[in-house]
């Protein structure tokens, strides 16, 4: 029996979730065979989750000549194009896309907005932004907005209106995982602040652990606290990947076991000891202590890794004694 093009289109979403691009692939390619204009969305999805940016270009180019009308087509290769730094291809593709019929103005504004800012500028990203309305997107566009007015070097701005900012969207998007990121960013942003305008070091610290609460992944958290350490990079200094085991200071809900955790750090420094407190840092006090090196590689560090510290982390995978590892 004959697959209707709604059930592809649910099973290539879900090999695309479990990072199954090449699954992926193939029932795009089927789509497009049945003339549907969502097999090249899979299909340039499949090639950029396998970071093939030009395949992923190409067949979008090839879409929208064929679907001219479809908003979905034009947006993603605006984003492809923007990802691959070419600006003017990209705002073009954007304006495309606002001229077909179903568009969704908000989204397509947010990614103009996202391609205006990555060009440093600031107050026409903001402009763009302005045109972003509904509230599904009102995370990233506010955690974008204050971006912006850091690149503006409006530091004053950030400090006042990121605490307000982040506890309305973590009020009305609670349930939103995506959410929880953008106000790790706002965090971020607002660290920023104060360790570039008013130079408050103890501010910064407390708001890009704010930040790691949020997202424990946030690379601007991180390199804040990076700078607030203020640790030049030594000879003997290398990048440490240790992957650690500890154990969590509280149990999960309806539960009474301590639960255990694996995690990664990349981290700068002399020793994998010394990556080891690096790490520690970052964590609950009662956690770090219990922190303890499950396996260690190096790699050479970097030129731009110039202060020793954390650069890199991945989330936690808890466990227990009993059970197999979940992520």
């Amino acid at each position: 029996m004959a697959r209707s093009i709604q059930d592809l289109m649910e099973d290539a979403y879900e090999k695309l979730d479990v990072f199954d691009s090449k699954e992926a692939l193939v029932i795009g390619k089927k789509l497009v065979a049945m003339q549907y204009s969502g097999g090249f969305e899979i299909m340039a999805l499949a090639y950029l989750q396998s970071d093939k940016l030009e395949r992923a270009i190409k067949v979008l180019k090839e879409g929208v000549a064929q679907c001219p009308d479809v908003w979905v087509l034009w947006q993603l290769l605006g984003n492809c194009y923007s990802d691959n730094d070419n600006y003017d291809e990209a705002i073009n593709s954007y304006r495309q896309a606002l001229e077909c019929p179903g568009a969704n103005p908000s989204s397509i504004h947010l990614n103009t907005a996202i391609s205006l800012s990555r060009q440093d500028l600031y107050d026409a990203s903001n402009l763009e932004l302005s045109l972003v309305t509904d509230n599904e997107t009102q995370p990233r566009r506010e955690s974008l907005r204050l971006a912006n007015l850091i690149g503006l070097q409006r530091y004053d701005d950030v400090i006042e209106e990121a605490p307000r900012v982040a506890a309305i969207i973590e009020t009305e998007h609670a349930e939103d995982a995506s959410a929880r990121l953008d106000i790790g960013r706002i965090y971020a942003r607002m660290a920023e602040a104060f360790l570039h305008g008013p130079n408050d070091l103890t501010a910064a610290k407390d708001a890009s652990c704010r930040a790691l609460v949020y997202d424990k992944t946030n690379e601007s958290a991180l390199e804040v606290l990076r700078s607030i350490n203020a640790r030049a990079r030594g000879e003997r200094d290398k990048i440490f990947r240790i992957l650690v085991e500890g154990q969590w200071n509280e149990p999960f809900e309806g539960e009474d076991v301590l639960p255990k955790f694996y995690t990664t750090y990349w981290v700068l420094a002399a020793t994998d000891q010394e990556a080891l407190l690096f790490a520690g840092e970052l964590e609950p006090d009662e956690v770090g202590s219990s922190l303890r090196i499950e396996d260690s590689s190096t790699e050479p560090a970097a030129k731009w890794q110039t202060l020793k510290g954390v650069y890199s982390r991945s989330g936690y995978a808890f466990f227990d004694d009993d059970e197999e590892v979940k992520g």
